[in-house]
């Protein structure tokens, strides 16, 4: 019989989610229940609203989802003004509650946590003798870099949920007998907030989806792809950047390339561009296909934190990677392999794009073989730490 497990997830764990994080939560719920009776404890937000909870609520011994809205963030932060804000929106009596009654019905020997927001309930299972958590990115350096990004007055805004979110992290993982990241770069992080933490913190590479690489490189036009869920900001910034100031000059030099936009969620100002150069998808069920049709990928990202899933994807794809430090960090890959890192100037990735196109259709094939290849030995590495 197996022991019960009560697993805590900040989103909606979904296998085809148009975001990488509830997939990644979906794949770890998967492997726990193979050893535990899972008993989930889940948020799902606007985005995930339509999306199906059977597949999840079939490898669970019981499920219960709490809505979280606009309107209920604003609510939860006037109500938890000690919280910052990204913890806070987590924190509802409901869910306390519920969590606390399912506790009094079975004796948990371990409570796995799918994001550090639901710590917020740490003192109701400080009892439960192991507490794990999967951070798919540590917050406060996201947040520091879009306070570097945004103007007045909303870098005042980051700037001050990132010294909160500091303090509350090194609580938050503190209060944790495993912490898992998917990196070594967030491992360092982790250390930064707390040099105590090192001894229970693991680097355990994210799952991501492998489409099928390609077997040949595309004929005609050029054409570079950005693939990412555009409910995120960071996403939206790199899209437009990639563009508004990469793409022309590709074209001033005399290589005619196109655009295309995939992914869920893109939003209006998406329209403003001109379709004889640039296509947007929208939400794609399989986007092996379109991600293998591109010559090359190409993320400006300037924001965000934690290993980026779609650079893994589209490598496993075949597809090769241009993208900045930033959409690169903690990815243990190189341009041997198909990932090519450059600054954020938009001369620079323009360069970096325009020598790849350059090359032999030959030689582009034998980049994506290297691409694909690496990323099937990258995803067998640590796989299944996290049931121990």
């Amino acid at each position: 019989m197996k022991e019960p497990l009560l697993f805590l997830s900040a989103h909606l764990p979904a296998p085809n989610a148009s975001e990488a994080g509830q997939v990644c939560a979906f794949h770890n719920l998967k492997m726990l229940s193979e050893k535990f009776d899972i008993h989930l404890v889940a948020f799902r937000a606007e985005v995930s609203r339509d999306w199906s909870s059977q597949p999840v609520e079939k490898l669970c011994a019981s499920s219960k989802f709490f809505s979280v809205t606009n309107f209920g963030r604003v609510l939860s932060a006037l109500g938890h003004p000690g919280l910052p804000t990204k913890a806070a929106a987590r924190a509802t009596g409901e869910c306390a509650a519920y969590i606390g009654a399912l506790m009094k019905k079975r004796a948990f020997a371990r409570v796995h946590l799918e994001g550090q927001q639901m710590a917020v309930y740490a003192d109701i299972f400080r009892t439960i003798p192991r507490r794990t958590l999967y951070a798919q990115d540590v917050f406060c350096q996201t947040f520091e870099r879009k306070a570097e990004k945004f103007s007045f007055p909303a870098n005042i805004f980051y700037a001050v949920e990132q010294r909160r979110l500091q303090r509350w992290e090194r609580l938050a993982f503190s209060r944790m007998t495993d912490l898992y990241v998917p990196s070594e770069k967030d491992v360092e992080l982790v250390c930064q907030l707390d040099t105590h933490l090192a001894a229970r913190t693991k680097s355990v590479p994210l799952f991501f989806k492998n489409y099928g690489a390609r077997d040949k490189v595309p004929d005609g036009r050029p054409t570079l792809v950005y693939w990412g869920a555009y409910s995120r900001s960071e996403n939206v910034d790199a899209a437009e950047f990639l563009v508004q100031e990469v793409l022309p000059p590709l074209r001033v030099s005399g290589r005619n390339a196109r655009v295309i936009l995939a992914g869920a969620n893109p939003p209006r100002s998406f329209n403003c561009f001109d379709p004889a150069n640039v296509t947007v998808t929208g939400f794609i069920a399989d986007p092996g296909a379109t991600l293998r049709s591109a010559t090359i990928a190409v993320l400006p990202l300037r924001m965000g934190g934690g290993v980026k899933v779609k650079v893994l994807e589209l490598l496993a794809a075949g597809v090769p990677v241009v993208t900045t430090v930033v959409g690169a960090e903690g990815i243990p890959c190189n341009s041997a392999n198909g990932l090519f890192v450059t600054d954020m100037k938009a001369e620079d990735i323009a360069n970096t794009t325009l020598r790849i196109l350059s090359m032999p259709p030959d030689q582009l094939l034998s980049l994506s073989n290297a691409a694909s290849a690496w990323s099937r030995e990258y995803a067998a590495i640590g796989s299944s730490i996290i049931l121990g």
